[in-house]
């Protein structure tokens, strides 16, 4: 049994919108509507609509929205996404993320000092793993950001 309050309040919302989709009608019920008086209200009240362009929506009862040009504002488009193209996209989030974390690993290791030692334990084991290890002074994002614009006014 639906209650007094609810109906009144259901009644509110058919004259406010001839077509209405289930999470907006969710939200605009009063708080503590329990499902049952879910199921009473929507099946009462409005006939639900399974295809064409109002799919999904549940209209109030003895509305056409066929007949009604006005009707088009609530109109549904349905856009799903081919399982394909979210396996293609979730391929290529995970490369990107391994190619961050390889890329934050060798920058990190650039920048800390080195403790490999050569044979006599006094100097680094090559020049070149000295020079990769030398710590860069940090740069500011604009001055990075100048460095690249540099870069790519002297490529072109």
């Amino acid at each position: 049994v639906v209650r007094p309050a609810i109906k009144e309040h259901v009644a509110g919302l058919q004259a406010e919108r001839p077509l209405w989709r289930r999470a907006h009608l969710r939200e605009r019920l009063p708080h503590g509507v329990r499902k049952a008086e879910e199921i009473l209200i929507l099946s009462r009240y409005f006939y639900h609509i399974t295809d064409g362009p109002w799919k999904n929506c549940f209209a109030r009862l003895g509305y056409n929205p066929t007949a009604h040009p006005d009707a088009c504002r609530y109109q549904v488009l349905d856009v799903r996404i081919p399982y394909s193209c979210k396996l293609l996209w979730q391929t290529a989030h995970r490369i990107h993320r391994k190619q961050q974390q390889s890329q934050s690993s060798s920058s990190s290791s650039h920048r800390q000092p080195s403790h490999t030692t050569g044979s006599k334990g006094k100097e680094p084991a090559d020049a070149a793993a000295a020079a990769a290890t030398e710590q860069r002074p940090s740069t500011t994002g604009s001055e990075a950001a100048r460095e690249r614009r540099r870069g790519t006014k002297d490529r072109e």
